[in-house]
Formats: C-alpha cells, structure tokens, sequence
C-alpha cells in the first residue's frame, strides 16, 4: 500500500531481507512509525557497498531481535585492524552517508551518484566514456540452461 503525500511516496508495508533493512522500516515494522520513503533503498546501498568492500555484512545476529537493535542503535564500524585499513576515506565516507540512522540525513540517489568516491574513477579516465567502470569489464552470457555474470 502507498500513500502519496505532496509528491513524495510513503510505503506502509514493511517489506525486504532483514539484514538489509533500514531503521524506519523496522520501526514501521513494529508499529513505532507510519511508512517509509524512498531512502530505503539508500539505506540498502549503504549495506551492500559494505559487503562488497569487506566479505561480510555492517550488521549481523543469529537473531532477529538483536539484528534489528543494532540497526536501530547503529552499531557498526571500520574496525581499523581489518580491511578498512586499506579501503579509501572516500569509500568509507560514501557508506557512512548511506548507513544514516535517520533518513533525512542519509544521502539521495542523486547525491550518492555525485559523491566524490564514485566520481574519483570517472575524472582520471582519459577519454572513457562515464557509463564504464575503470577496471572492470561485465560479460553476460545466458543461455537456456544457465545464467552467468562474469567480471574480468
């Protein structure tokens, strides 16, 4: 069910995978607020740039409960000890804008497509186009019996 509300969408229904969840669905999801907006998905941007920077999710528990605390608490970091010690300030600060407890504070599309981290790349190609992603080549082959992404 939506809502519409002077041009902006609010979404009632609490939907989508746990560990991907932003704190206002949570909230909707236990009754504690009316709906949520588009920066959901922000929010889950956030969370998969972490996973694909460091092997392993910004939130995680074996129970359902605890998962959505930690959410709600925002507790997560970029242990220093660990891969974050070698991933950019700009990365870092591209998800940390992403993974805002409140929406109003977190990023838009369009500001995350602006970010200096996804821009850096984009600047020191010399006559590449900004649809291509420097150093990384997509193939996609399907066929009848299987599906691959490939990345070389």
């Amino acid at each position: 069910e939506v809502r519409a509300e002077s041009c902006a969408i609010t979404l009632l229904d609490p939907v989508g995978t746990q560990e991907y969840m932003c704190p206002e669905v949570i909230e909707t999801k236990r009754g504690q607020r009316m709906g949520y907006n588009e920066k959901c998905d922000l929010w889950s941007l956030g969370v998969v740039v972490y996973c694909m920077l460091s092997g392993g999710p910004p939130f995680f528990a074996d129970d359902e409960d605890l998962l959505f605390n930690k959410i709600l608490g925002a507790e997560w970091g970029f242990p220093p000890n660990t891969i974050w010690g070698v991933v950019s300030k700009e990365a870092k600060e591209f998800i940390s804008h992403l993974l805002w407890t409140e929406p109003a504070g977190r990023m838009s599309a369009s500001e995350a497509l602006a970010h200096e981290w996804l821009q850096e790349d984009l600047e020191q190609q010399q006559g590449g186009g900004k649809d291509e992603v420097p150093g990384l080549t997509l193939s996609l082959s399907m066929s009848a019996s299987s599906r691959s992404l490939r990345c070389g």
